[in-house]
This record gives C-alpha cells, structure tokens and sequence, in this order.
C-alpha cells in the first residue's frame, strides 16, 4: 500500500547500481537478525574491504524523514529551521535480508496535546517552540511504517503503513524506545511498541499475518487511550514505557518476540499463531542469541529484572522448553558470544569497575572457563555494546579510549590501542580482517566510524575514521542506547534523521579525484585535503574535505564542536571528474562555511587542476581599531598549544609538535572584535614563526564567539626582535555570533598591522611581547588559491 502523506522516496545517486555493480547478492540467512556485532555475516569471496578510511563514501541515498534523535532545546530549533516533521516513536534497527534494507518506523499522526505548553519537558517548555511544534511533534498517535530499499541502488521495492499501530512520545535526552525487527524464510517480523506484530512477506510486503502481544498491547493500548482523551503526549517513562530495547530472533519457522514484560513468545513463522511463551526470560534491552550445536539451533537469553535476577536460559526455540538456566552477576542487555563462548561482564555496574568472564556453552550449562582478578578490572560503561568475538579474539573497548584484544579461551590481554578512539565508542563489527567501532552516537558533529586492521595473534592497528556527517548523514541519535547498524557484503546503511544512506567500505571501484586545497584556511601549515567521488560516467556524487585538525591547529575542543573531521562540500555534484568546469561550492568548517567560486581546468592524465575564489563584499565605510598588546602576550614556545589561564597548574595545553626551530608566540589582543551592538571582544593571535616568517597562524575569540578565526600572515616579517608587517583576519561566524559581518551576513575580513617587540626570555626560553596592533575591519577582497588533484580508479 502506497503513502501518499508520507515524503517521497527519492535516489540522489542516479548512478548507484552501476557504482555496486561488484555487490554480492545476500542470501536468505545473511542477516538473521539485528544485532550486527554478534551476527555480521562472513564477507564473500571476492569483496575487498578498504584499507583507505578517507575512501569510505556513500553509496546512495534515499531522502525520507523518519525520525530525529535526542531532545534537546537546539534539536526543537534545528526543526522548525530544518522544516521537517518530527516523530520520536521509535528508534529500531533496519535490517538487511535478501538483497533488501527494510526499516520499520512510528510517524506521528492524529490528536494534538490539548495544552502544549505544560508538556513534561525542559526542553520544549518555550511558547514560541510549542506553537510551532503543536502540528507535528505533539501528536500522540502513530501510524507504523515499513520500507524496503534495494540494497544495491536504494531503490524503493515496497512500502506499507498500519495506521494508529504506535505511540509517540515526547522524547528523552538519553534513550528511546524502540523494538528491532528480524527476518527468515522469506518473512520480515516487525513489532510496535504497542505490542503490533506484523509478518510481511520480504520480496513483496504483502502482509501475511497480524497479531498482538496479548497483555503488553491490551495495558499499551489502554495508556494511550486515556493520552488520547486527555489530549497529552506521554514522556518516554510514562507508567510501563521506558527503554524497551528487545529484539526479535527467526528460527526454525519460528519468530521469537519478546513480550515486553521480561518474556518471550514464539510464533508461528507461517500464520503468527502462538506457539509457547515463556515468562523471566528476556532483559528490556536484550535480543536472544542463536546458538548451534549437532545441527540444532537453541537461543540464549537473558533477564536482569528488579527483583535481583541474573540469569542466562538456554531455550529450545522450536518448543519454548528451557534446557537450563545459569545464575551469574551483572547481565548486560547484550550477551556476546562467539565461538561457542559466552563473555559476561560479571559484577559491577554502569561505568564501575568490572570484572569479565568467559564461559563454555553446552547443553549441559556454563562452564567458567577464565575469569579476570581484581588486578586486570577494568571500567566498562556498557560491555556489551563495546566487545566483539572473532576468530577467537574478544575485542573490547574498556575505559577511556582504549581498545584491547584479549584470547578468548585463556582471557590473556594479547594487545591494546590507546589514545586512537573516542571516549563514546561502541557496537564492534568484525568484517573481514577490519574492525568497525562507532563513534560518539551522542552528538551528530563527531558520530562515525572507527577503523581497525587487523592482524595475526591479536594484534591491529589504527586506520583511521570518518565521520558521518562527512558522508552527508545527520545522526539519528540514540544517546545511551546507539541504534544496531547492519552490515552487508561490503555495504552497511545508516538512518539519518531526514535520510537512509549505504556506506560503501570496499576498495574503490569508479573514479575519485585526490585534491589539495591551498589557502583555503589561510594561516594553516599544509593545504586542506579535498575527496571527490565519482559514479561510473565520473559525474561527482559526494565530496568532503577535510577542517583543520585541532591537534595541528593547537587549539581546545569547545562546546562549538570544533572536533577533528571532514566535511561535506555541498554543491559538488555539479562536477564531472576531469571535465572543465566553472561552479559554486559550499566548504563546510563544522561551526561556520563559506561560498567559493571553483574553476577547474580539463584534466592532463591523472592530473586536474584549477582556482578556487572566496569574495568578501566589505563595508562601504570600514572599522578601524587599535591598541597595545596584553600583558599575557609571550612566545617562546615550542609546541603548538592554547593558553589554559582556567587551569592552575597548565598555563598552556599542548597539542602537537612544531617543527625543528619553530616556536609559537601568543598575542592576547583585548578589545579587538567588534559587535554590531557597539561592544568589543578580546581575541588570541597564535602566531608559529621560524625565525624569519610566520610559517601558521590563527586566532580565537573565546569570549566573542567559539570560532577559529582565519590569518593570513603571509605579509609578516620576523626577525629576532619581534614581529612588524600586515596580516588579513577573517573573523567567522557560528552558532553564538551568527554573522560577523552582520551588514552582508557571512564572516568579516580585517586587515591587522603588528609592531611588536620579544623581550628578554626566561630560564625555560619563554619571553614576554610588547607592541602595538591596528585591525580595519570591513574591508573588500576576493581571496583566491590553487587547487591541484590527482585522479584514481577508472
């Protein structure tokens, strides 16, 4: 049945089938179900994973709204800016199977809250929001919506909608409720969290069966009919809602559906008829693992209620019968297994110390098989979403940024990796002979992708990330729970809030173009790096470059999210590789962008290139101000770093090391960035020099603004008594000062002229600096630079 109020299904990439021409076909059992750290199929022959992380690209996109992520007082604005209609129901996992990415999702429908204004929720308390968000968000009921896609194009096979068959909520920082669906046999189960079950045929959506999960949807079913008469939208942890994070299993002709009470029913894959059900079997946050023995598949499950239970069950899915059933310690929502071994996180809590255990499955119990000391506890916030089993390794991210392998059958550490990852990883996959790790799901500026290669004995390496929004996918965030992410022959898919994109991991087929931007970010020490990738007649389909790293800038991380990352260059799909072409790009620097004008020449072999042109229109009449330095101006040093005055014993953090005979000099300028209001703000300079020329350069107003700003320090003289010539500043807007040039909208360009002196150093060769400055802001220039690319594949 076609959804005509639901946004149009549309494939961006028009080349895609052509651009995964080498995509193997998925067989029935490749994805049996949603949980991809634990049930990842093999990787088939012939499909060449990546080694070159920047290479990792989006296959294609389908535009479709089906949900937006954490609440917050930015997300209500981010709405009503981005124009979409928002829903919270339902954060599930997609799945993959036969060829197919199916979704499931909850779309707000019907009633309104009567009085929207009293919603239970800090963050939607502001009228204006309400007022805006009553026809959308507010809504209380939900109709239950499935898509298939092509797995190979994007292309839509088939689309179905149940309506009234969910609930919406006004959504929670930290979690969402959301049920993951599986598939076997040609059926596809999805389950509302009203308790709705549904069997769809995979290849054609034709709905086979329906039924209910008797006791959970009767109770859900009667709380949202008195939200509806009441006319109020429910918070997350509304009376029984709250976290309900269970999965579904196909088995033997069986569908395994939690009862969302802490049970499991088993229906009939055929006709949804009840089969069994088993009560204190299955955790809120749990999916049952399958596991073989004798050509027999039995489930493991788990449930860790209030009472005090920690059980695992090892349950015949075909009868419901419970061959037995193992007390432990702290059962996680996960279990993880593999190679016929179970590793539990035994004791301890969220983010407290934890101890790991590994035991041996048989159809006579656990039998404990290594456990650590007290000695080797570690700080797990989530053991189940942060390990993985492979070829007898059990990889785990423990702690703050650390990864480790240890054997899977002695627990011995074999390797680990610290500093590489972020802090928020989780859900491991193990592909081939790589290792994926997410990244932050929390925050949509730095959510993505963690790669590991992997080698003999335990062993791997760091290759590298990339971020999500570099592939032009805003998150759909799941701030404590991250959503199951599937992954395929060499493709995984990620649901965006407004989009459902496929990642494409393999080495690349069709033509990309390797660029070097110079200038783009004057002041920085090398070029920026620019990727542009191709479909099979060359025309581009994605492009991304990368923001200068803050550990290379030497500069804080701030709440701006001025993170290390690449990001999308909108506009570029415009662009054949190779071809002569005159267009306009967008260069996106995470809390500010800027227009460019892109002229590029016809390529000469592998090599392309071309100018790019960045206009400022300036002010018809200019800002001059000057003043002396700042007592706080002082160079010397030889690292790149940030003046950390906040932090009693670090005077300066470092980042990163400057080359042999360089030093950085900080220049704290007060009273220099102006606002449109009449007040001024105090700026950084952070000048590198070698003796003769500055060789990088940048500023930051924290005060002002959380933006890096721009110098161009290429007309500055250094000598050993200081620093004297003109600069060019660019002074760069985001989210706390949305226009520096707030008579033409965009950043604000000054000239800045120093004549400063180095004083006598110190002991640690550190000295002060003392001089005059002068910026006029407003000024007029189109600022220019070269590009050159070289270009790869075919």
């Amino acid at each position: 049945m076609k959804l005509p109020h639901l946004p149009v299904l549309r494939n961006v990439f028009l080349s895609a089938a052509v651009s995964l021409s080498g995509l193997t076909a998925f067989a029935a059992n490749d994805w049996p179900s949603a949980a991809p750290h634990n049930f990842a199929p093999t990787l088939p022959e012939g499909v060449e994973l990546t080694d070159t992380v920047n290479h990792i690209r989006p296959a294609w996109e389908v535009k479709i709204h089906t949900g937006i992520g954490k609440s917050g007082s930015g997300t209500a604005m981010g709405v009503l800016e981005e124009g979409f209609e928002p829903t919270f129901g339902d954060t599930s996992a997609g799945i993959m199977v036969d060829g197919l990415y199916i979704l499931s999702w909850a779309e707000a429908t019907g009633d309104i809250s009567s009085d929207p204004a009293k919603v239970d929720s800090r963050y939607f308390s502001n009228e204006e929001r309400n007022e805006k968000l009553v026809d959308t968000y507010l809504r209380i009921d939900a109709n239950w919506n499935t898509i298939a896609l092509d797995l190979e194009t994007g292309e839509e096979r088939w689309r179905t909608s149940e309506p009234s068959a969910s609930l919406n909520f006004v959504s929670d920082k930290r979690s969402h409720n959301g049920i993951n669906p599986a598939a076997g046999e040609g059926v596809f189960v999805t389950v509302s969290v009203t308790g709705h079950v549904f069997g769809y045929d995979v290849a054609t959506g034709e709905r086979r069966w329906q039924t209910t999960i008797p006791e959970w949807h009767e109770r859900a079913e009667e709380f949202k009919a008195e939200a509806l008469e009441e006319r109020r939208i429910p918070s997350l942890d509304d009376d029984l809602f709250g976290s309900k994070r269970a999965g579904v299993v196909v088995v033997d002709g069986v569908a395994v559906v939690p009862d969302l009470m802490g049970g499991v029913l088993g229906l009939s894959l055929s006709d949804g008829s009840l089969l069994w059900q088993e009560e204190d079997r299955l955790h809120d946050g749990a999916i049952p693992r399958i596991w073989e023995n004798g050509g027999e598949s039995y489930l493991l499950t788990n449930n860790a209620d209030g009472r005090g239970n920690r059980e695992v069950h090892l349950m015949n899915p075909r009868t419901g019968e419970t061959v037995w059933s193992h007390e432990t310690g702290q059962n996680p929502g996960q279990l993880i297994m593999g190679d016929g071994v179970l590793v539990l996180n035994s004791e301890g809590g969220v983010g407290r110390g934890a101890s790991l255990a590994a035991y041996e499955i048989s159809l006579e119990g656990l039998t404990e098989i290594w456990r650590h000391g007290e000695d080797q506890k570690v700080s797990f916030r989530h053991a189940h979403r942060n390990s993985v089993i492979a070829d007898g390794v059990l990889y785990s991210h423990i702690g703050d940024r650390v990864l480790v392998s240890f054997d899977l059958r002695t627990g011995e550490e074999l390797y680990r990796d610290e500093g590489n990852i972020h802090r928020l990883a989780s859900l491991p996959v193990v592909k081939g002979d790589k290792l994926y790790l997410q990244i932050d799901p929390a925050h949509t500026n730095v959510s993505g992708i963690h790669v590991f290669q992997l080698e003999d004995n335990g062993a791997f390496s760091y290759l590298g990330n990339v971020t999500y929004n570099s592939l032009g996918i805003d998150d759909l965030i799941d701030y404590e729970n991250p959503i199951e992410i599937p992954y395929g022959s060499g493709l995984m898919v990620r649901r965006g809030k407004t989009n459902i994109v496929g990642i494409d991991l393999r080495v690349v087929q069709n033509r990309i173009a390797e660029a070097s931007l110079h200038g783009a970010w004057p002041g920085f020490h090398r070029p920026i790096p620019m990727l542009l990738f191709g479909d099979s007649d060359g025309h581009v389909i994605s492009a991304r470059l990368e923001v200068p790293p803050r550990y290379e800038l030497g500069v804080v991380g701030t709440t701006g999210r001025r993170m290390d990352g690449w990001f999308p260059v909108e506009g570029a799909e415009t662009m054949k590789l190779g071809e002569a072409i005159e267009t306009q790009v967008n260069f996106d620097m995470i809390s500010f962008s800027w227009d460019a004008e892109v002229v590029m020449e016809e390529a000469e072999g592998d090599t392309w290139k071309g100018t790019w042109s960045r206009e400022f229109p300036g002010w018809e009449e200019t800002l001059t101000l000057s003043g002396e330095l700042h007592s706080g101006s002082e160079g010397g040093y030889n690292r790149r770093g940030w003046p950390t005055g906040w932090l009693e014993d670090q005077p300066v953090t470092f980042f990163s090391e400057l080359e042999e005979g360089q030093e950085r000099v900080f220049l704290q300028v007060h009273e220099a960035l102006p606002l449109e209001d009449g007040e001024r703000r105090n700026v950084t300079l952070c000048l590198d020099h070698d003796g003769e020329k500055v060789v990088s350069a940048l500023g930051g107003g924290f005060s002002f603004n959380q933006s890096y700003h721009e110098i161009d320090a290429s007309g500055l003289e250094v000598t050993s008594e200081g620093i004297t010539g003109t600069a060019y500043i660019i002074l760069n807007p985001d989210g706390w000062g949305r226009h520096t040039d707030w008579k033409n909208g965009g950043s604000l360009l000054g000239k800045l002229t120093l004549d400063v002196s180095f004083r006598e150093a110190n002991d640690d060769g550190i000295y002060p600096v003392r001089g005059d400055w002068e910026i006029e802001w407003g000024i007029a220039d189109v600022r220019t630079g070269t590009i050159e690319a070289t270009l790869l594949g075919k």
